[in-house]
Order: C-alpha cells, then sequence, then structure tokens
C-alpha cells in the first residue's frame, strides 16, 4: 500500500503534468521569441513579463515534486540514497506527471539539451569549423567506444557502426552475406519479422520462425531445440517486447557452439540495454549486438548502432558505399576506392553526427550514476528496477490483476505487464490521471491485450505504485 507521504510525490507530480499541458505551445513559443528578440531593447521588461508570468504557471503548485521526494529520502520514508535523488534531478521532465512508458521511448536529461544547443552552436557560430573547432570529428571515436562498453566488449573483439534504428542495423547486416538458414522466433519484434521475411524473399534463403505461446512468447528452449547443423545465424531479441521476460543467451550460445559453431548471433539489444548488464563473452566468435537510443538510453530517435564481432565483419560483403566509406576520406582521391577498416566500411557520405552525440551524452550521464562507470552503473540500475518490478508483481497480484510471465524480475526487463481488457479506453483513463503507459492488444482488433508499464534509472518505486493504483481504480 502506498503510503499517504509517496502518494503526495505521485500527486504533485500529476498536478504540475496538468500545469504544464494547460500551456499553449504556439504562445508560450511566441512569448519566448518576443523576449529573446525585442524590438527595442527599452521594451524588452515589457516583453519578458508575459514569459515570466506563463513560466510561473509552468512551476506548479508548491511543494514541488523534487523537495517532496528529497524530504522524504532524508527521514528515510521514500528507500533513496543520496545518489538516487541526485541523479533524478537531472531528468526533471520525469516529474511532469507519471511516467512509466520508458520501455517504448525514454525521457532525456537535461543535459542532452545543453549537449545538443551547443553541439548545434558550433555549426552556427564555426560552420565546416565545426568538424574540428567543435569537435565533430572526434564524435564518432567516442560513440564507437561507448558502445562498445554499453554492450560488454570493445573495440579489440569488434567495431562500431552506426544506423538510423535497429530496423537498419539488421536489414544491413542479414544483407552484407548472411545466406542459407536463419532462425528466429515471433517473439521478436514486428520489425525485425519484417526483415527476416524481406531477407529470405530477397535471397532465397530459408527463414524459420519458432511458433509462440499466445502472448508471441518463445522460451530460450524451444530456440536451442530449433536449432540445426546448418544453420548460419540466429536472430533474437535480449528481451521479449510485450513481457519483458528475458532470454538466457548463454545457454542459447553454448548450443550453438554444439551444434552450429560457425552460425552467427545477431541479438536485439532494444529492450534492456542500459537496465540489463550485457557482456559478450561467452558469446558466438560471429555476434552482433544492435540497438538505439530510443527506449531506456534515452538518446532519442536516430542513434542506432551494431557492435559487429571481426569474425563477423570478415565474412561480410558491404552492398553501399560513400565518400566516408574510405580509408581517408578527407584526402578526396579518385576512384577505385581504398575501403576503410573494420564497421567503417557501412559508411556512405557524411555522417550525421547529432544523433551520436546524443547518446554519447546519455550515456556519460548513466556513467555518472557509479563513479564514471558504464557497466558499474548498468549493474546499480539492474538492482534497482529488479526491486521495482517485484514489488509491482506482489501489488499487481495482490489487487487480483493478471500478470502476464510469472517469471521472478530476475528473469525479466524492467517491465510490468498486465492482461486487460478495453486497453484503448484504459489508457484514455490513466492518461486522464497524469499517467503515460501503452497498451498492445493480443492481435489487430482483438478486445483484449497487455497493458505494460515500466520503470527505469531515474524512477521510483512509488510512481509504479500509484500508477497501479490507478489502474485498479479504473477498472473497478
Amino acid at each position: 500500500m502506498l503510503s499517504e507521504h509517496l502518494r503526495r510525490i505521485a500527486v504533485a507530480q500529476v498536478e504540475r503534468g496538468r500545469a504544464f499541458a494547460s500551456a499553449e505551445p504556439p504562445e508560450l513559443s511566441a512569448l519566448v521569441e518576443r523576449a529573446l528578440t525585442p524590438a527595442e531593447i527599452h521594451q524588452a521588461l515589457l516583453k519578458e513579463r508575459p514569459l515570466l508570468d506563463a513560466r510561473l504557471r509552468l512551476e506548479g503548485p508548491e511543494p514541488s515534486p523534487r523537495s517532496l521526494r528529497e524530504e522524504c529520502a532524508a527521514v528515510g520514508l521514500l528507500d533513496a540514497t543520496p545518489l538516487d535523488t541526485s541523479y533524478r534531478r537531472l531528468f526533471p521532465s520525469l516529474d511532469l506527471g507519471i511516467y512509466c512508458a520508458h520501455h517504448a521511448m525514454g525521457k532525456p536529461s537535461e543535459v542532452l539539451l545543453r549537449a545538443m544547443e551547443e553541439h548545434h552552436g558550433h555549426l552556427f557560430h564555426h560552420g565546416v569549423g565545426a568538424w574540428e573547432v567543435g569537435g565533430w570529428g572526434l564524435i564518432r571515436d567516442a560513440f564507437r567506444a561507448r558502445v562498445a562498453d554499453l554492450v560488454g566488449a570493445d573495440l579489440l573483439r569488434g567495431d562500431v557502426a552506426r544506423f538510423e534504428n535497429f530496423s537498419d542495423a539488421l536489414a544491413a547486416v542479414l544483407d552484407s552475406g548472411i545466406r542459407g538458414r536463419l532462425l528466429s522466433g515471433a517473439d521478436h519484434f514486428t520489425s525485425a519479422r519484417y526483415v527476416h521475411g524481406w531477407w529470405a524473399e530477397r535471397t532465397g534463403g530459408t527463414f524459420v520462425e519458432i511458433e509462440g505461446d499466445a502472448d508471441e512468447w518463445v522460451t530460450t528452449d524451444a530456440y536451442i531445440r530449433a536449432l540445426t547443423p546448418d544453420t548460419a545465424a540466429v536472430s533474437i531479441s535480449t528481451a521479449h517486447w510485450r513481457t519483458g521476460r528475458l532470454h538466457d543467451l548463454g545457454r542459447l550460445a553454448a548450443a550453438m557452439d554444439a551444434t552450429c559453431p560457425d552460425a552467427a548471433l545477431l541479438v536485439d539489444g532494444y529492450q534492456s540495454l542500459g537496465t540489463v548488464p550485457f557482456r559478450i563473452d561467452g558469446l558466438p566468435l560471429r555476434t552482433a549486438v544492435m540497438g538505439g537510443g530510443i527506449k531506456q538510453l534515452h538518446a532519442g530517435t536516430g542513434s542506432g548502432f551494431a557492435w559487429l564481432s571481426h569474425a563477423l565483419l570478415a565474412d561480410l560483403d558491404f552492398h553501399r558505399t560513400g565518400w566516408f566509406a574510405h580509408a581517408d576520406p578527407l584526402a578526396f582521391a579518385p576512384p577505385p576506392l581504398t575501403s576503410a577498416k573494420g564497421a567503417f566500411r557501412w559508411q556512405t557520405g557524411a555522417p550525421d553526427v547529432a544523433p551520436m552525440q546524443a547518446l554519447v551524452t546519455e550515456l556519460e550521464v548513466l556513467a555518472t550514476y557509479a563513479g564514471g562507470s558504464l557497466r558499474g552503473a548498468i549493474d546499480k540500475v539492474r538492482l534497482r528496477t529488479s526491486r521495482t518490478i517485484e514489488r509491482a508483481m506482489r501489488r499487481a497480484r495482490s489487487a487480483g490483476l493478471e500478470v502476464v510471465g510469472e517469471e521472478p524480475a530476475s528473469q525479466r526487463g524492467p517491465i510490468l505487464s498486465i492482461r486487460v481488457q478495453r486497453g484503448e479506453k484504459l489508457l484514455e483513463r490513466l492518461s486522464a490521471d497524469g499517467i503515460v503507459a501503452d497498451y498492445r492488444p493480443s492481435a489487430p482488433g482483438a478486445p483484449s491485450g497487455l497493458l505494460r508499464l515500466s520503470t527505469a534509472a531515474a524512477a521510483f518505486d512509488y510512481e509504479l505504485e500509484y500508477a497501479l493504483e490507478r489502474v485498479v481504480s479504473a477498472l473497478g
């Protein structure tokens, strides 16, 4: 049962979110523009006053959620360390309501806003000089290093390529020489299933998709049983996108080594990277780990990536190119192309460095949770989010809700899935209560489906518990 002290924090967040939502975005933008560019300097104060009033309306009632939260933590009413509360301060937009959709699109830190302003400011001030003066030329290497660290790897055993998103990465890898038998399951995300079918039609390869249960879950054991000596690649997600269940990639890798040792393992880490530790050690020699920054990494769209082992890279053909795929692109050498090493061969024209900067920034923010160690931070986040999900599962069951996936929190990502009827209506009710979640029907047009709620590194137990209270209330 949520205590009154913690419920007060949640209600304060909801009220602040409502105050923000009531502001007229076009009107607010116009006020900002007028204040920044007054026609005459002496009129600046007059033009700033409406903006100040609008900002006061956005602040919401006092005391603020932050002050209430830190007071509760200080006297032991909230299970949080000073590090937990200081980390949360980096994500002030989480106090605009109760946000339980981190699994769909993570809200960024305020550090990212400043970093993006600085990033584009270099272009504004220096033009082409942004590559050198603004450090744009160094972003790609920082991106490669941070992504390798994120997936528990390094740049000695593999390399990192930037893609628009996971689908872009998976399509590029499969289309670069994977031939033969491709094994996957119905539990993989929809986009991956589309790509698998496209690959089979394009190459004439054999695509085997393991049938799932009513919730499209396929167990790790089912993957292992479906392995054959002629399997060329296994495509699998670390976590089930509908229920949060985790696969045991270590057991799968051991089975692949015994049955199809030359097969490639293509891992989709989108659903868990940043909250569940991942290590390359023990995985097949030919492995790719793909993902992006839109979910628990808080970096937004366009920040897709793939870490690929050198053994896998050596087997791939690259069917696209451009001047940035040259070993020395700034030499502007005439044809033929002298290809770059490693994953750089996937480059085409000048890279979009802004999404790379966004992901690097958010990974550096995450690393502050453990004194600069990204892997240490993810280990700590895993402990916190597992505890939150375990408590939420008990709370949901005690209220008579059907939790899908009875595995303990240690065997699932930071997602809680509840079977409900008329989920769209429930989402509308939760939205009116200041709660952001999401719903996935069992099938297109089906009357039932899964309500998904999630937690994150900067979130607290009371937020998920408050959301569950409102779910129980809405369901009557």
